[in-house]
């Protein structure tokens, strides 16, 4: 007769983060019995916003002596269904082996919802159903396969603790350079502002000042234009006289001394 144990649990996390840590918890040195997780399909529906997606598992653990002869080889594959639901908030992993069904199935499921008391918290509820065939050994068969998933339950949920705690530390990593980012985008943009309002200044400065040298250039100009020949050479004669006082008639130094 199949035998079939149930365990549940409360996990202090949000939803969001434990949906996205299932995904990431294999490879894990705590269950080395889990060699590989493999996606081999997977299918958005953007209308209902729900993702399902069959994964291949590959695992390899040690039997006891009596089991060997009945199994063989220690390598079991299984495939695993999952529904991932954000609007109901649900996600529900169902994993059967495809290995050995002659002589023993194993049925596994996963539902992780929110908790009713707190929204921040999920609850896991985790059912297995196992049932052998060969006759004589069935009951010892189950018995170990049992014992065996309520043995790996806790360190199923180690796991998934310790890989929670990276996806939350990659969330705020994430959360911080996207901040920074943030930030040194703000910060060019009101550098380029200020360049632009310096730049702005800058050039009305340059026209105020080539206008203010074309006044003064034309000012000269209409000057010049006024001015007589008989203004010109007095002027001319005036600057001669200066020049001539100050650098041709300056009294020699031996007179200087003379007089002194």
């Amino acid at each position: 007769m199949p035998i079939t144990e149930d365990i549940t649990h409360t996990f202090k996390h949000s939803w969001e983060d434990i949906s996205l840590a299932s995904w990431k918890k294999y490879p894990s040195e705590n269950r080395p019995d889990v060699l590989s997780v493999d996606l081999i399909d997977r299918h958005f529906d953007p209308e209902t916003g729900i993702l399902t997606s069959t994964r291949l598992v590959i695992m390899q653990d040690k039997l006891p002596r009596f089991l060997q002869s009945v199994f063989g080889a220690n390598k079991c594959i299984c495939v695993e269904y999952s529904t991932v639901d954000p609007i109901a908030k649900t996600m529900t992993l169902r994993s059967q082996n495809i290995s050995y069904q002659n002589v023993v199935k194993i049925e596994e499921s996963c539902v992780y919802t929110v908790n009713s008391e707190n929204p921040g918290w999920t609850d896991l509820k985790q059912e297995a159903i196992v049932h052998a065939y060969p006759f004589g050994v069935a009951n010892s068969i189950e018995k170990f396969l049992a014992n065996k998933f309520v043995t790996n339950a806790p360190i199923g949920r180690q796991i998934m603790e310790n890989t929670v705690l990276r996806v939350e530390e990659d969330n705020i990593l994430r959360k911080t350079c996207s901040m920074l980012m943030k930030e040194t985008r703000d910060c060019a943009a009101n550098f380029e502002k200020r360049f632009d309002t310096f730049k702005e200044n800058l050039t009305l400065k340059v026209k105020e000042t080539e206008n203010e040298l074309s006044e003064f250039y034309n000012d000269c100009k209409r000057a010049s234009s006024e001015w007589t020949k008989e203004r010109m050479n007095e002027v001319e004669q005036f600057l001669d006289e200066k020049f001539d006082t100050l650098f041709i008639n300056v009294p020699s130094m031996e007179n200087i001394l003379q007089k002194q």
